[in-house]
């Protein structure tokens, strides 16, 4: 999901003309939908002046992931949600924008190993469940993005690419056949989390449509 939205923004930057028809703050109200990596995503935003803007997201969604984690392959589902607030400076062409703020995290995977599972060095035929979740409930951001007029009407189109600091992440995880040592399955979470920790910063990528007044 995060390479669609990635090439969506990219393709509609490339297409934005040199000097963006100018945002009409004397409509500073704007409302959208879009798809986020907090999922389908509803957002407010007001514009203070020409320079400067805040918006609030909430999002809400779910995805199907394969992965692979310590040699293990995980077929599972991430639960997608959060919200957001998020302050904007607009730079002199008054499309393109310089945003901070932060978002709730409330993401959650649920998956098991598929095939063999190989667990602290012994394969297994069980499969091993896990259950990962972010740490920390609130977490910074910054993004660079655009709000421009499609076609000199209401409606506008608003994206944003940026990194998300996520800090350190955490599983846990069981055996529903009661195969898989439990001295087994710690070591394997013990590496597992170890993992997780050593990737402390994600993708914030957001388009979306919307209307001003």
């Amino acid at each position: 999901m995060n390479r669609c939205l990635a090439l969506a923004f990219s393709a509609m930057i490339v297409s934005l003309p040199a000097s963006s028809d100018a945002e009409d703050v004397t409509r500073p109200f704007t409302l959208s939908v879009g798809e986020s990596v907090l999922g389908h995503t509803l957002e407010a935003g007001y514009r203070f002046n020409n320079r400067f803007g805040m918006r609030g997201m909430y999002g809400n969604g779910s995805t199907s992931i394969d992965t692979s984690i310590e040699g293990n392959t995980y077929d599972g589902d991430v639960a997608l949600g959060g919200f957001g607030l998020i302050f904007d400076y607009y730079t002199s062409s008054n499309a393109f924008r310089l945003s901070a703020g932060a978002i709730t995290l409330d993401h959650v995977f649920d998956g098991a190993t598929t095939g063999s599972t190989i667990v602290n060095g012994t394969a297994y035929t069980a499969p091993l469940n896990v259950n990962a979740r972010f740490d920390r409930s609130l977490a910074p951001m910054i993004s660079m993005g655009v709000q421009t007029p499609i076609r000199n009407s209401r409606f506008v189109f608003t994206g944003d690419l940026g990194v998300v600091y996520t800090g350190s992440a955490s599983a846990i995880g069981s055996d529903p056949t009661n195969t898989i040592s439990q001295s087994d399955i710690d070591a394997e979470l013990s590496d597992i989390n170890e993992t997780l920790d050593d990737l402390p910063i994600a993708p914030f990528v957001k388009v979306g449509i919307g209307f001003s007044f």
